[in-house]
């Protein structure tokens, strides 16, 4: 019966509205074959398949822009293919998983690391005798695990690489949903990279149960400086694209749009159920530029668009649709840049804290609940607990921000409540 409710759903949905998906796997491909030669583009590709993925990765420095932007597309074709195959709706998850699918192909997730994971996902739908679709975008955002996938197929040798690339990449799948069922419950919904926190956790005992066996994960920082026109001109394309759809769809009035602003972002916060589609694609744009204009900002001291950067500004604008607007962003970045600039053994312009200030947004539903100055001491402490938790999994899970911002969440829920039950009395 939900299968068909949700099919009659789909059926109805607006035809713009569910081709956003499809043009950005069309755009990310076109872009891909114009800046790289066919021959070295698919060279480029076969060595991002065979080549270590952990944290920090640029693709586009193991095979080339172009290589890399056709992996986002394949990644994100695939992704869109298995939604869309189910019939599902679109809604502001959809955009929040698939966009983050698309990012993070530039930054470690590829069409072959993926598979296993996707597979462990379908299993655990098996064994709990539930369709899969029930489970599909917490399996797809499990990927964000599949480094480890590429980290057996680099460094074991003969078959038995293949049997740890499927092994972990099924027991992945398998185990991050009925953790991440958990973990939203310690958070409460405050961060909106609940499968990051999660993967955190399953990473942690990944690395420590290999770290046992004599298993040390060593990756090796990979980060572009040579495609930010290429990048800017993709963000640009995808930006206006966004925004002409939601003015399209009838979102051309501030009136229109404001009241969007009005929501916390504490999950659930889907703001294709809520307000409808045209003000989250104009949402979606606004949101994801502001992240843009940040990185701009800062070219004049040597940051260049790269992979990475892509992938973190693709986050912002696809959780624009389930939780992020330019109200509750804001105060989480400022403090994030805050404390980067008081913190000053890494320079604001470290790979790293570039990342950090952009997906430390995850933790905007504080800002949006409790207000701008709680906003910003969630991203004061994202940014000095970030630097401290990739170790843990060994750099295995790519939402390693997600992580941190969990731990934020425990930290910081607690004294809010205090704080606030204080000023009641």
């Amino acid at each position: 019966m939900k299968d068909k409710t949700a099919s009659s759903r789909s059926e109805k949905q607006s035809p713009v509205l569910r081709g956003v998906l499809p043009a950005l796997c069309v755009v990310l491909a076109v872009f891909a074959f114009a800046v790289q030669p066919p021959a070295e583009l698919f060279r480029g590709f076969w060595r991002i398949l065979i080549s270590d993925a952990g944290l920090i990765t640029d693709p586009a420095v193991t095979g080339g822009a172009g290589a890399a932007l056709l992996n986002a597309a394949l990644v994100l074709a695939l992704s869109t293919a298995l939604v869309y195959g189910m019939r599902l709706p679109v809604t502001g998850l959809t955009f929040a998983c698939l966009f983050m699918m698309a990012g993070f192909s530039l930054l470690g997730k590829n069409i072959l690391n993926i598979l296993p994971v996707l597979l462990g996902g379908w299993l655990y739908a098996r064994f709990q005798g539930e369709p899969f679709s029930k489970y599909v975008y917490q399996t797809l955002f499990a990927t964000c695990l599949s480094p480890l996938v590429s980290f057996w197929l680099v460094h074991l040798p003969g078959a038995w690489r293949f049997a740890a690339m499927l092994g972990s990449g099924v027991a992945i799948g398998f185990l991050v949903p009925p953790v991440a069922g958990y973990t939203v419950r310690i958070h409460q919904g405050f961060d909106l990279y609940n499968v990051g926190f999660a993967a955190g956790f399953i990473g942690l005992g990944i690395a420590s149960i290999c770290k046992g066996l004599g298993v040390e994960f060593v990756t090796e920082l990979r980060w572009g400086t040579e495609d930010h026109v290429v990048f800017l001109w993709l963000l640009r394309v995808i930006f206006l694209g966004l925004f002409l759809a939601g003015v399209y769809l009838g979102c051309r009035k501030p009136k229109d749009y404001r009241p969007l602003l009005r929501h916390s972002g504490r999950s659930v916060a889907d703001f294709i159920l809520m307000d409808g589609a045209a003000p989250t694609l104009v949402n979606m744009a606004l949101t994801g530029l502001i992240g843009h204009v940040y990185l701009l900002a800062l070219s004049p001291f040597g940051v260049q668009l790269n992979g990475p950067l892509v992938c973190c500004v693709l986050s912002m604008t696809g959780f624009a649709a389930f939780g992020k607007h330019p109200k509750n962003v804001l105060p989480v970045m400022a403090g994030a840049v805050l404390a980067k600039s008081l913190l000053v053994a890494v320079p604001l312009t470290a790979p790293g804290s570039l990342l950090a200030v952009l997906f430390c947004t995850g933790l905007a539903p504080i800002a949006g609940q409790f207000g701008a100055l709680w906003g910003m001491v969630a991203g004061f402490l994202h940014m000095t607990i970030v630097q401290n938790t990739s170790i843990l999994h060994g750099g295995m899970n790519l939402y390693n921000n997600g992580f941190a911002a969990g731990l934020v969440c425990v930290l910081l829920l607690p004294i809010i409540e205090a704080f606030q039950n204080r000023s009641k009395e």
